[in-house]
């Protein structure tokens, strides 16, 4: 993460292309990276454009430990989530790739997505191309929007487990999850799951996804590739903890059937939900 100068500093010879920044708000972290969002509060149309592109919105990634900061170019997909995929703090410089998000009003069965690495183009980093990802479900929802799991920022708080991006989201009948396989620059069908059976995500206090240990890494035995994805709600003071166990996957469906990436359109998880705690 070599450091880079804030855009407020940079004047390019006229005194009112310097943006005027709100205050940094924490989005996401991975290891020992932090993700910090601020937003530039100019309405200067000729302003906007020219220094933030379509969102006027200035992302950094940090590595508090050893001061390193990295300002990312303007991206194009709106960022309504964000969520760290590889990171590498170890090395100096720090190596990681973000994933911004979005669940447009507009065109509500279609997850957008644009991912930032850091070591592209040689090696100065930049965004992919923005990939319009159809979302499939045996759900007859037509609409789905983020659930806002962080009271601070009313921002969702995706969880990455392996090569795959959840969120919690609603929709005009119940609760879903969201799902997302980020590897590679492909628009790859997003799926829509149930959470575990009689669970009811507008009915509880609090609720998140978290990343849980699998039972091999309790032992020792295990490797990151193993974690569960997890779902803990607060009821009336008292905590539910869920685990997703995957199950043997079965044969893949044939190319072109509209497969989501996981297993099947009929059943995205392929797997069980088991009450942990």
């Amino acid at each position: 993460l070599p450091s880079a100068p804030n855009r407020d500093d940079d004047d390019a010879g006229d005194g009112d292309s310097a943006c005027d920044f709100g205050p940094y708000l924490p989005v996401a972290s991975r290891r020992s990276l932090l993700v910090l969002r601020r937003r530039c509060k100019s309405t200067a149309r000729e302003h906007l454009i020219e220094r933030h592109g379509l969102h006027p919105i200035e992302l950094s990634v940090c590595n508090p430990t050893t001061g390193e900061r990295r300002v990312l170019p303007p991206h194009d997909v709106q960022d309504m989530s964000h969520a760290l995929l590889d990171v590498d703090p170890i090395v100096a410089p720090s190596s990681f790739k973000l994933l911004v998000a979005e669940l447009s009003n507009n065109n509500a069965r279609t997850l957008y997505v644009q991912i930032f690495s850091s070591d592209s183009e040689e090696g100065g980093g930049g965004w992919g191309p923005a990939l319009a990802c159809p979302i499939t479900s045996r759900f007859r929802e037509s609409r789905f929007r983020f659930g806002c799991s962080d009271g601070n920022t009313g921002r969702p708080r995706p969880v990455v487990v392996g090569d795959t991006v959840y969120w919690l989201c609603t929709s005009r009948l119940r609760d879903r999850i969201l799902m997302w396989r980020w590897r590679g620059d492909v628009a790859r069908e997003a799926c829509i799951a149930d959470p575990p059976p009689g669970y009811s995500l507008g009915r509880r206090e609090h609720q998140c996804l978290a990343v849980l240990p699998s039972p091999a890494d309790a032992a020792g035995a295990g490797s990151q590739s193993q974690a569960l994805l997890g779902l803990i709600g607060i009821e009336a003071g008292e905590i539910e903890v869920w685990a997703y166990e995957k199950l043997a996957v079965p044969d893949p469906p044939p190319l072109g059937s509209g497969n989501c990436g996981i297993v099947s359109r009929r059943r995205p998880f392929h797997g069980r939900w088991i009450l942990a705690a």
